[in-house]
């Protein structure tokens, strides 16, 4: 379409850059536009007949609201009226919308960090109460072993007991029964294919246990025997689980 044909047909607004200078974005596009109101009116039709105003109920912006934000979308008639030009005022809702977006990115930026670091909180505070719970396990199982036989135990028979934690992922306590006159008595710690990985030697009588670090495993699964006189008296399983 030409020049011409531009400047005839009211569908169309000259916009070539080629004609301006003095291009500036238009700042604090959402201030300016929170300004405004968008109202539905009648127009006075029998105080203006000259105008020849439609009857129909009409819908725009108060030229006088628009003059204070976007001046240059506003026009005062020769008879002191204004009038507005309405095409002028989409750049603005353009930039309102753009500006708008920037902030719902943001938003959306923040609103995810914000969980992630409330999950990373989460995280380290159960993190501690695991901790927390385990060390009181280990205890109870330390003051175990260091106290009276569980009631019903033969005095005269060596017992080893199941681990815990199991599985365990920092260290565990192993709880075992020597009986007087039990010699060469060790606590025997293989992999699953029989290899014999770590081998503790047991001094003390009657409860007592011991503990095992998982820095001194693999991750795997294990099984421990209680060895006595060179006879196994009986196998556990546990499980190292990694940090």
């Amino acid at each position: 379409q030409t020049l011409g044909d531009c400047r005839t047909n009211i569908n169309w607004s000259v916009s070539d850059i080629r004609y301006k200078k003095d291009i500036e974005v238009i700042s604090d596009p959402l201030t300016k536009i929170k300004a405004l109101r968008g109202v539905s009116y009648n127009f006075k039709t029998e105080e203006f007949p000259e105008r020849k105003f439609s009857k129909a109920r009409s819908a725009g912006i108060i030229a006088q609201e628009l003059k204070e934000v976007l001046p240059e979308a506003v026009q005062q008639e020769n008879d002191g009226y204004y009038a507005v030009n309405y095409s002028a005022v989409t750049p603005l809702l353009i930039e309102g919308i753009k500006e708008q977006q920037k902030e719902i990115e943001l938003l959306k930026k923040s609103g995810s960090a914000q969980s992630l670091e409330s999950i990373q909180a989460q995280l380290e505070t159960e993190k501690a109460k695991n901790a927390e719970l385990e060390n009181r396990l280990q205890q109870v199982e330390r003051l175990l072993g260091n106290g009276t036989l569980i009631q019903g135990q033969n005095n005269s028979s060596p017992s080893l007991y199941q681990n815990a934690p199991n599985p365990y992922a920092s260290q565990t306590t192993i709880r075992y029964f020597l009986p007087e006159g039990s010699e060469d008595a060790s606590l025997q710690v293989s992999n699953l294919s029989g290899q014999l990985i770590k081998t503790v030697h047991l001094a003390q009588k009657g409860n007592n246990a011991i503990t095992i670090n998982a820095y001194e495993l693999k991750p795997g699964e294990y099984t421990y025997s209680l060895i006595i006189g060179g006879r196994k008296i009986d196998t556990k399983k546990m499980t190292i689980i990694g940090n």
